[in-house]
């Protein structure tokens, strides 16, 4: 059997080769902080807003937009114990998202993360998010289970922020419309006003164009940035309480919600709309100096 010597450089060619391959596997392995359900609001630099949904389950990382109805994957590019890059692969039957965007994961901490997104072919971020991992029910399951307190005393002179969570298409706007409630104050005898703001949401469409080149047609995707509708402020309604069940009246919209804490959920109903529906959520403004 011959023996040979390795030289200085090819010696330190190959420390620098198992050092790097291990750095490699150590961030392949690293991947139990970003297990798990996340939710959050993204939020685009034209003020523009909608829910976030990821799941991250092994090697797979599911992204949901729900009001923009657009679903698809992330495709992870790099990781390590601090942060994770993705290619995102939305679904060819979500027109309202852009495809093959780069998406950007930050670890905060053990409970939350900040998302980060900028189109194909730019390095310009467009939007964040800071998302929020929510506990499993299964690790709820086992749980001493705690008696609700009823909210019906507190309600009166707290402040809201609430949003019709679900996509709207207005085919006579052409566009997703959602809504959200500003300063939702509820007073005295059952009164409450609030400020309304509708607007058109961001969404993607495919146009179809001549390549000056090859003189072939092409589909390229085209951003519709969202833009306000209307904003109409101090609107009147009245509201009911029975225990932590909440209805409210106004002219327009009818809700109807349960209270916990600080968070209400329930269904918004669109009057002279053939009374469409949408999922409702609102949270208590300041709840931690109320």
């Amino acid at each position: 059997m011959r023996i040979f010597k390795l030289g200085p450089c090819l010696f330190l060619s190959a420390l620098l080769l198992t050092m790097s391959f291990d750095s490699l596997l150590a961030q392949n392995l690293d991947v139990s902080w970003l297990e798990g359900t996340w939710e959050g609001t993204g939020v685009q630099t034209n003020e523009q807003s909608w829910p976030i949904k990821l799941t991250v389950s092994g090697h797979r990382y599911l992204i949901e937009y729900p009001s923009l109805g657009c679903r698809g994957e992330w495709v992870l590019s790099r990781k390590d114990s601090e942060s994770a890059t993705f290619v995102e692969r939305v679904d060819a039957n979500s027109t309202k998202c852009m495809d093959a965007g780069n998406v950007l994961i930050e670890k905060l901490n053990g409970e939350q993360i900040k998302f980060s997104y900028s189109p194909n072919n730019t390095a310009t971020i467009i939007a964040t998010a800071t998302l929020q991992k929510i506990t499993f029910p299964q690790a709820l399951s086992d749980a001493p289970k705690t008696p609700k307190q009823s909210t019906a005393r507190g309600l009166e002179g707290t402040v809201w922020e609430g949003i019709q969570a679900d996509e709207r298409y207005s085919p006579e706007l052409d566009e997703t419309v959602v809504r959200r409630f500003y300063n939702f104050s509820f007073q005295r005898q059952g009164r409450l006003s609030c400020d309304v703001r509708v607007e058109a949401l961001s969404r993607v469409k495919r146009e179809r164009v001549l390549d000056p080149l090859t003189q072939e047609f092409r589909y390229e995707q085209k951003l519709i940035p969202g833009h306000l509708l209307f904003w109409q402020k101090g609107i009147i309604g009245k509201y009911e309480l029975d225990d932590d069940h909440l209805h409210i009246d106004f002219s327009a919209y009818e809700i109807d919600a349960t209270v916990e804490g600080n968070n209400m959920k329930g269904e918004i109903t669109l009057k002279r709309e053939s009374d469409q529906k949408a999922r409702w959520v609102a949270s208590r403004r300041n709840a931690e100096e109320q």
